[in-house]
């Protein structure tokens, strides 16, 4: 208890240097990789210098969440409004404007999603692929790990403040955004936060008036 007590004590007294000389201890396969901080567990993650290129397997991955982000939604969130929309033509319209009114909500969901400010799951997805973990090999993408990094990400985000975790990291394919106050980024990201909560709702509610009618359907049938 005493040896725990006096380790807490130096840690507390000495973070910044510790977490420092912990940075410099980086792996072999991280020596070319710059320093981008220590989050709440300890653990180190590196990024790629800004004259460095990333390796090409990062490169795609960071193109691909950058295309997503583009069309404004997630391809699983695209799948789901694709599927109402499929549902709906399936049952053949049976000339029911409800249908046809899903299928146009559908196609005005996907339209309104160009226009969102930013999409904050694929921005720590974009965030993660270029911040590499003290155990992740810097040359290859790994998909559980970067699920991991990402739920991170966001309980960093939840613990602080959500403009300093992501500008003190100084990541190079973040210029677009450095330009905004921290006041800009903040209403950006509420507004974000917001519209991706709206589709949510959306979803959740064709989906559930497709059950209720089937219910009802099976009903009368009964």
């Amino acid at each position: 208890m005493i040896i725990s007590s006096n380790i807490k004590t130096v840690y507390e007294k000495h973070k910044t240097e510790l977490r420092l000389l912990m940075a410099l201890d980086k792996p072999v396969a991280h020596q070319q990789l710059e320093f981008g901080f220590t989050d709440s567990k300890g653990i180190n993650y590196n990024k790629f210098p800004t004259d460095t290129a990333i390796p090409i397997e990062r490169w795609g991955k960071l193109n691909e969440f950058m295309m997503w982000m583009s069309a404004g939604l997630t391809s699983g969130e695209l799948d789901k409004l694709l599927n109402v929309a499929e549902e709906a033509i399936a049952e053949g319209l049976k000339k029911d404007t409800r249908n046809i009114a899903k299928i146009s909500t559908v196609i005005n969901q996907i339209r309104e999603r160009k226009n969102m400010v930013i999409h904050t799951e694929l921005f720590y997805n974009y965030v993660a692929v270029q911040l590499v973990r003290e155990d992740e090999d810097p040359n290859t993408f790994n998909n559980e790990i970067q699920l991991q990094k990402v739920e991170q990400f966001k309980s960093e985000v939840q613990q602080g403040n959500c403009y300093d975790f992501f500008f003190k990291l100084g990541l190079a394919k973040l210029n677009s955004f450095m330009d905004m106050s921290k006041d800009e980024w903040e209403r950006f990201w509420a507004n974000s936060l917001q519209e991706q909560n709206l589709l949510n709702e959306a979803v959740n509610l064709l989906k559930s008036k497709k059950e209720s009618e089937t219910g009802k359907a099976n009903l009368k049938t009964k």
